[in-house]
């Protein structure tokens, strides 16, 4: 493991303030607003610091955008277009490092990326692991995550330590399952040629490409890369079956679909193998923490729940995406309204644009040139 720490260049920061012997650097007193505990984000030529409410200096400006801190008391900051991280003391905890903006989840694990890698970095700023994986690790509840990295031709599954669960290796021609190759009984993936890794569900349940399966719909149609589902000890759940098998994120229902000219539509299937409900969308299928998701029919998009039932008929003119509150934007013939998860209408179509309402219970509108507010149960906000 490595810890970052940043440099603390004269230029950049003072000294002053250390020690309780040293007198801190005050700045001009204006109305800051001031955390509970008491520290307070200030300009000064386009770049940000930290101030107490005695306006003392606890960090000089240097980062280049504004930032704010979480409960813990830490802040994400920029410089020179990478990203740190720092503490309500005005201590830099991780120089910059990461190309994108990253966020700590509830075991205060993040995933940043750089050079177009993802690694894992611990809020006290130790590096789990560098930047690795091709694509983003989404961690699970039990904090593993699916993990591919085509430099090194390995896929895999990855822990929020940064240790490998699960390996795919390509070794020559052959592949080895991080040697648990006939360790189980029944079907396992030594019956398979395993290509990758796809998704991962929440009770640990994985997704696989195998170049040796075939089509269940006809044996004589078959498809490339056909997907099965397998645990992390290997052994197969599901043989190769599908085109595509996709977990919903922290869930343990999948959209799959055949993707050949028989059955190119997507239906829904669990991480045991059950097929809840066959393919009947043409759209792939995720499924929200509520437990719904968008479908779409012939260009117009419904709401289907994790038991295949069918909550609204297609009527959106485009895909509902629906935000924490568990309210979607809905077009019906180029106006816009709200919809809920249990298929409600909560505004009729009126808008001539609403915003996503993300983590927020209230969003903006525009009608007729001018904009508006409204919150998650339709009403508008003066």
């Amino acid at each position: 493991m490595k810890k970052l720490y940043l440099l603390l260049f004269c230029s950049l920061f003072i000294v002053a303030g250390c020690s309780a012997k040293n007198k801190m650097t005050t700045v001009e007193k204006k109305e800051y607003h001031f955390d509970k505990n008491g520290v307070a984000v200030f300009e000064k030529n386009g770049q940000y610091g930290i101030v107490n409410s005695k306006n003392e200096m606890l960090m000089e400006p240097i980062a280049d955008e504004k930032f704010s801190f979480d409960k813990n008391g830490r802040a994400i900051f920029e410089k020179d277009e990478k990203y740190g991280l720092l503490n309500n003391k005005g201590e830099v905890i991780a120089q910059p490092f990461a190309d994108e903006k990253f966020s700590f989840d509830k075991n205060g694990i993040a995933v940043f990326e750089e050079n177009d890698k993802y690694g894992i970095v611990r809020e006290d700023g130790t590096i789990l692991r560098e930047a690795f994986s091709d694509s983003d690790l989404a961690f699970n509840s039990q904090g593993n995550a699916v993990f591919n990295d085509r430099e090194n031709e390995v896929s895999g599954i990855v822990n929020n330590k940064g240790e490998n669960v699960l390996i795919v290796a390509k070794i020559g021609s052959d592949y080895d399952l991080n040697n648990r190759l006939g360790s189980t009984s029944g079907d396992n993936l030594e019956k398979f040629k395993v290509d990758d890794i796809g998704s991962i569900s929440e009770d640990n349940r994985i997704t696989f490409t195998s170049g040796d399966g075939i089509s269940s719909i006809n044996p004589d149609d078959a498809i490339d890369l056909p997907v099965g589902i397998a645990d992390i000890d290997g052994k197969v759940i599901t043989q190769p079956f599908a085109k595509k098998i996709i977990f919903s994120k922290n869930s343990n229902i999948a959209s799959f679909t055949y993707g050949n000219k028989l059955d190119d539509k997507y239906g829904i299937i669990d991480s045991k193998g059950n097929k809840i409900r066959t393919p009947f969308s043409d759209c792939s299928l995720e499924f929200n923490r509520r437990g719904v998701s968008n479908f779409e029919n012939e260009g117009k998009y419904g709401i289907v729940n994790i038991k295949g039932e069918i909550i609204k008929e297609p009527f959106s003119g485009q895909p509902l995406n629906f935000s924490d509150n568990g309210v979607s934007v809905y077009n019906e013939e180029g106006k816009f309204g709200l919809v809920n998860a249990k298929g409600e209408i909560v505004k009729e179509a009126f808008a001539d644009g609403i915003d996503d309402f993300g983590d927020k219970n209230i969003t903006k509108y525009s009608k007729a040139g001018k904009t508006g507010k409204i919150n998650d149960k339709g009403k508008i906000i003066n």
